[in-house]
């Protein structure tokens, strides 16, 4: 597939990527959050996929509309209140969640797993460590391998890889029925 053979998809993520396209059938629909300035919303358009994007900056949403992306003006900080299609089958967060502490981590976990059809795929990534950084453009938080596992366990995904690399956790996971 063109969105794991070229350079938009740095070689240390090329086994969490792959896993996370995997787990999505063809033409589905994939929810992205944060379009950044990147081709990759354009890489899975192009592989067939049908893409709705989250993203704050105006400048961006009126760049990615004129490519034909469906996009939807909001953040992952309130993404309980956005519109997004029903059809979902995986949503990628990428970065969209570094700025979250563990508790608004968790509960963003919540409301996607009430987004996704159950074995619905999710791709997220946090910067590797531990405590955090205050930094100009907000606070960054860090995460283990264990704390993300823990965190998308308790939220009811099945972990299906975590791929930590210099400075990224990256982790695939399937939503899972919750056990009452």
């Amino acid at each position: 597939m063109e969105l794991v053979s070229n350079s938009i998809i740095p070689k240390e993520f090329l086994n969490s990527v792959t896993t996370f396209l995997s787990l999505l059938e063809p033409a589905s629909t994939v929810l992205i959050m944060g379009a950044g300035s990147t081709e990759l919303l354009s890489k899975f358009k192009t592989n067939g996929f049908n893409v709705v994007c989250i993203e704050e900056n105006p400048d961006l949403i009126q760049k990615w509309k004129k490519e034909g992306i469906e996009m939807i003006q909001g953040t992952v900080k309130n993404l309980a209140s956005l519109k997004v299609p029903k059809n979902l089958q995986g949503i990628w967060g990428g970065a969209a969640f570094e700025h979250l502490a563990a508790d608004q981590l968790e509960h963003d976990l919540e409301i996607i797993h009430l987004m996704l059809p159950e074995n619905g795929a999710l791709f997220i990534s946090l910067p590797l460590g531990s405590g955090e950084v205050t930094t100009s453009a907000g606070t960054i938080h860090f995460y283990s391998e264990t704390e993300l596992r823990q965190i998308l366990e308790e939220k009811h995904f099945d972990v299906k890889l975590i791929e930590p690399s210099t400075a990224t956790l990256n982790g695939v996971a399937t939503k899972t029925a919750r056990v009452h």
